[in-house]
């Protein structure tokens, strides 16, 4: 078991971080935590267009185990394609499409369990279709990695667990490793240190099948989806 507790100054986050997936501003983050870098551094660290489940681009596992692990995440998400179902089970849409991305809807009460289940991921990404309606294109697994806390060594992170705190390696999902967004200033994504993998089981992605961002996908009809909300 590790014992890190870095501290950090920096404004309180309060339980909205949590659904600041995607796009949080970098020069904001950084401007609020010049000290951020320097902690870092001293630590030393539907179906009709599912994506392959191999590729050539480096990104793919390409062993029968994985493969059958990505039939099963699709077999347990393919519900989601209606998003009504993805509210039911707890499921909430951040209002923003990220370019290349598309819509991120969080389940809270999953990001608060740091045990990643292949079959439960904590968000569904979703691209808005001409119709105005939304398309999953996407599955993401995210992982708070460790707390942030004040110079009277408060704790600023709502979350009741962090993974490196408990082990020693990076999550995995069946063999692939989660991205290290622990330097979320520099790596993106939402603004607290974190595990996150994407996996785009439902929109081919050139680039690769755990790539974060997707070439493929588009904001263009985001506004028809926003409008209508």
């Amino acid at each position: 078991m590790k014992n890190m507790k870095p501290k950090v100054l920096m404004p309180l986050l309060g339980l909205a971080i949590v659904f600041a997936i995607g796009s949080c501003s970098k020069e904001e983050l950084m401007d609020s935590d010049s000290r951020y870098s320097d902690r870092l551094e001293q630590e030393g660290s539907h179906f009709q267009d599912r994506a392959p489940l191999n590729n050539s681009y480096g990104q793919g596992p390409g062993n029968a185990g994985q493969n059958k692990l990505h039939a099963m995440i699709r077999q347990a998400t393919v519900k989601y394609q209606d998003f009504a179902v993805a509210e039911a089970d707890g499921y909430v849409l951040n209002p923003e499409c990220v370019p290349n991305m598309g819509f991120h809807a969080v389940n809270m009460g999953l990001v608060l369990d740091i045990e990643p289940d292949p079959l439960k991921p904590e968000v569904l990404v979703y691209e808005a279709m001409p119709n105005g309606e939304l398309k999953l294109v996407a599955v993401e697994y995210l992982i708070p990695a460790h707390n942030l806390y004040d110079e009277f060594d408060n704790p600023l992170l709502p979350f009741p667990a962090f993974w490196d705190y408990v082990y020693d390696d990076p999550p995995m999902i069946g063999n692939k490793e989660f991205d290290d967004h622990r330097d979320f200033v520099t790596m993106g994504g939402p603004p607290f240190p974190h595990y996150q993998l994407h996996i785009w089981l439902w929109k081919s992605n050139p680039d690769g099948i755990y790539k974060a961002h997707n070439p493929n996908v588009s904001c263009e009809y985001a506004h028809f989806f926003e409008h209508s909300e």
